[in-house]
């Protein structure tokens, strides 16, 4: 069987004339198998893809499992219809229409059928936060004596977002199940699906005796659930600066994470803006979120000499491969003494002793700076790491591909935590840095103070170093 596969795969035409002959035997058999579940979250943040093997139960070596009836088609050639379902968390939305891995196109189409998602609920109701999306094939023709086999289905759902946060906290919780139904004159493909009063069998009252709504799994099992962990991110922006050209505007976003965290987890951060001529520069320029956490994002941007005035959106975005999330936020450039002026300032920041020790007792690094307003006091923490520069420049963590392309090394920060006092009062103000348990190495501490309405003061950094 794999080598049959092995060659449709090679030869699509083929493929998409066996698939059709391979569901039709599966559908009339009444045995019909879902095995192989497995479900993953796309770049760490996207949708949740559910793979799952179909295939006709009892065949030696590859599908040896046994779905809810043993009743088999005989000899004759018939028309058929497959079901695939699957109950997901409530809101979460499935693909427009399924069809078999590797078929181009000419194969079987699923599409969501609403009579067969209505049989499913009223025999097995979706418990509290889930529901049923209910899938039908296109007709087809068994001819007998065809080799059974097996086909791969994959489905992608979209996670239903909180309409107050913009995110989903998980987990998403699933169950995938198979059915099938006999086709002719009398039992009309564009009939209604009905499952009689059993969900699992062919001759329950009020059936037809011709449909089988869950052939697999047993009701032991889609009686139950599988979950599944996930992961989400919201960027969100601040109050809007107003600046001077000449000046440089400082714009607050904010990013916050759900679900656990994980070194590999490291988003790429970045802005744009309309201001001809402007880069802005975010800070940090990455971040591997700690577990639920919110962590506040500071956006330079240049204002050039002779911009002229107005409102200009700045962009900011997080990127993780083929994920982005970003918010807007935008820039009022105003008359020449705006730009930094109005903003509250910091001066004078220091770091006393440059370098700790990270053992129990020891003595801590102490921050101090001066606020030229009250306002919420914010340090935000990151420690150095190797780095490698990609194509466009930007210092990165160091991969395969880098570094044999003898790509540049570089000096990273990656985000650690952030120290946050709120209510500080203007004047002299000390934060405290202890190098207990932290991983020895040079800490940059980048500290802001935002005022009660809004306005962020430009970023001031120093280094520490923890001995080991």
């Amino acid at each position: 069987m794999t080598n049959r596969i092995r060659s449709l795969r090679a030869t699509p035409r083929l493929l998409a004339g066996l698939v059709g002959v391979i569901v039709a035997v599966i559908a009339l058999s009444g045995c019909v198998v879902v095995k192989n579940v497995t479900a993953s979250q796309i770049d760490s943040i996207g949708n949740v893809r559910i793979v799952a093997t179909v295939c006709v139960s009892n065949t030696p070596g590859t599908c040896p499992e046994v779905g809810n009836t043993t009743v088999h088609a005989g000899n004759n050639n018939q028309n058929v219809q497959l079901f695939v379902a699957y109950r997901v968390t409530a809101g979460a939305t499935g693909p427009a229409t399924l069809r078999f891995d590797g078929d181009p196109g000419t194969g079987p189409l699923f599409s969501p059928n609403a009579s067969y998602t209505s049989e499913l609920q009223r025999l097995a109701p979706a418990p509290a936060g889930q529901q049923w999306i209910g899938y039908t094939s296109t007709l087809f023709n068994y001819i007998a004596g065809a080799s059974p086999t097996s086909g791969v289905i994959t489905a992608e759902f979209a996670l239903p977002k909180d309409p107050a946060t913009g995110l989903f906290t998980g987990p998403f919780n699933h169950r995938i199940v198979v059915g099938t139904r006999a086709i002719d004159a009398m039992h009309p493909i564009t009939a209604p699906v009905a499952c009689g009063n059993a969900i699992d069998s062919f001759n329950s009252t009020g059936s037809d005796g011709q449909t089988l709504c869950i052939d697999s799994p047993s009701p032991a099992t889609f009686a139950t659930s599988v979950s599944q962990a996930t992961r989400d991110l919201v960027a969100r922006a601040g109050t809007p600066p107003t600046a001077a050209a000449g000046t440089v505007a400082a714009v607050p976003f904010s990013l916050q994470f759900v679900g656990a965290s994980a070194g590999s987890l490291i988003f790429g951060l970045s802005a744009t803006t309309t201001i001809p001529g402007a880069t802005p520069v975010a800070s940090p320029g990455t971040l591997t979120p700690t577990a639920n956490s919110t962590t506040q994002i500071l956006v330079s941007v240049p204002v050039p000499a002779g911009t002229p005035r107005g409102t200009y959106p700045v962009t900011f975005s997080a990127t993780i491969g083929g994920q982005s999330r970003t918010a807007q936020s935008s820039i009022t450039v105003g008359p020449p003494g705006g730009g930094t002026a109005g903003l509250p300032t910091l001066t004078g920041l220091s770091i006393t002793p440059r370098s700790i020790a990270r053992f129990r007792g020891a003595v801590p690094a102490k921050l101090r700076v001066t606020l030229s307003e009250a306002g919420t006091l914010r340090v935000a923490v990151a420690r150095a790491a190797v780095g490698r520069r990609n194509a466009n420049g930007k210092c990165v963590a160091p991969n395969r591909t880098l570094i044999r392309n003898g790509a540049k090394r570089c000096t990273r920060f990656v985000a650690v935590t952030t120290i946050t006092k709120a209510n500080q009062g203007a004047g002299l103000r000390t934060v405290t840095f202890s190098g207990r348990g932290r991983t020895p190495g040079v800490y940059r501490l980048t500290a802001t103070v935002r005022t009660a309405s809004g306005q962020v003061s430009l970023p001031k950094s120093a280094t520490v170093t923890v001995r080991s």
